[in-house]
């Protein structure tokens, strides 16, 4: 017990983690929920950097869900670079920043569209009352004509999202239903 303890205390226990300064781990001890998803993470993370194709990381995210010991775990990033750990920084930053922007077109928009009929009728009382010029009306139907364009913008980018949204989804959804499968084959085929 006291070999196991000065094992993990010492300073060479520490090895290169992407998830920074870890302990070493046994590779034959048991591993738990967490670093399975962990592991399923870090294989997607491969698979949008490009590293892996779509059958590997079905693949490995069966593997991953079926492991039981670090170095199963191991086995699945023999040969994959370290660095996806700063891609998964890098697209959550950009994931970030994308929703943002959509959230600030949506604002705008939004903005142009209630203000557009207040600002013609404010632009008309000054056209034709306070300058006496004609053609006022005309004002009116480019307010129209700009409410409507901002509210084919207002629907065109939320029609957008959803669509990505459903895409996302359904992508994730037939990954799982296929991880799920192969993990019960492969159950199957140790009983």
């Amino acid at each position: 017990m006291e070999s196991r303890l000065n094992e993990f205390s010492s300073a060479e226990s520490y090895g290169n983690s992407p998830y920074g300064e870890q302990p070493s781990v046994n590779p034959h001890s048991r591993i738990g929920n967490v670093q399975r998803e962990e592991a399923k993470e870090r294989l997607h993370a491969y698979a949008r950097d490009g590293y892996i194709s779509y059958e590997e990381l079905i693949d490995g995210l069966v593997n991953a869900e079926t492991a039981v010991t670090a170095n199963e775990i191991d086995s699945l990033f023999a040969g994959l670079p370290a660095e996806t750990t700063q891609s998964l920084n890098a697209n959550a930053a950009r994931e970030s920043t994308l929703q943002s922007e959509a959230v600030l077109r949506v604002h705008i928009i939004e903005t142009v569209s209630s203000l557009v009929w207040p600002a013609s009728v404010l632009l008309w009382a000054l056209w034709d009352l306070a300058f006496k010029l004609p053609y006022a009306w005309i004002l009116f139907v480019l307010a129209g004509i700009i409410s409507i364009i901002t509210q084919i913008m207002l629907w065109s980018t939320n029609s957008q999202d959803k669509l990505a949204t459903e895409a996302s989804s359904e992508k994730k959804n037939e990954i799982e239903e296929r991880v799920r499968i192969e993990i019960e084959r492969k159950r199957s085929e140790r009983y």
